[in-house]
């Protein structure tokens, strides 16, 4: 999922500050359950929540992964840390240590008699370079599990959000869209809103196909 605004300053707050990376996103996740993977698991630090699990934060992240998993229809498994230990690294479960995956996901979602195949597996993160806000805090964790590790536009391809950034330079550089008015921020807002199912309208909505 990305955030529908890269703007200075902006924190997502709502269910709809969200979209999916791309529309990619659903059906390659579907394609893994059905035909190669047998579990596709989210790893989120989530350190923001440890003094409220049941929170207005935590409640959005809830909703989040609710969200995801009802357009994908596939079952998600979601692990999340709430607690970084700054003093204690090799304790904490934040990423990039590999605790979430060695204390939580194999003892409690593993089989004996069928043991992963981290050889098969991979992970995709968006912190991906040590200069990064995050501190390529993904890339760190699977190399520390020793899994394939790709960014979301080497998996998915460009995200909505390049591919809307593409279209207004576009325009720009043709000086509009053959005299056309470029569409409005708002309304690729309210379309990604409902295509991704979390529209809540406080009015009534004029919907227009052509």
């Amino acid at each position: 999922m990305k955030w529908i605004s890269d703007s200075p300053g902006f924190w997502p707050s709502q269910l709809a500050h969200y979209e999916l990376w791309n529309d990619n996103v659903i059906t390659k996740m579907r394609h893994l359950y059905d035909e190669e993977h047998r579990l596709l698991v989210i790893f989120t630090n989530q350190g923001g929540i440890q003094g409220a699990h049941t929170g207005k934060k935590a409640t959005l992240i809830k909703s989040l992964l609710d969200w995801l998993e009802s357009i994908i229809q596939r079952p998600l498994i979601a692990i999340a840390s709430t607690k970084s230990l700054k003093k204690y690294k090799e304790k904490s479960f934040h990423k990039p240590t590999s605790n979430m995956w060695k204390k939580i996901f194999v003892p409690y979602f593993g089989k004996k008699s069928h043991p992963f195949d981290v050889s098969t597996s991979f992970f995709v993160g968006d912190s991906a370079d040590e200069t990064d806000p995050q501190g390529g805090v993904d890339r760190k964790f699977a190399d520390s599990i020793g899994l394939a590790f790709y960014e979301p536009q080497e998996y998915f391809g460009p995200s909505n959000q390049e591919i809307r950034q593409r279209r207004v330079t576009l325009d720009q550089q043709l000086g509009g869209n053959d005299g056309l008015p470029i569409t409005p921020s708002t309304a690729l807002d309210t379309r990604n809103a409902l295509m991704g199912g979390y529209l809540q309208p406080k009015g009534p909505i004029l919907l227009l196909l052509s």
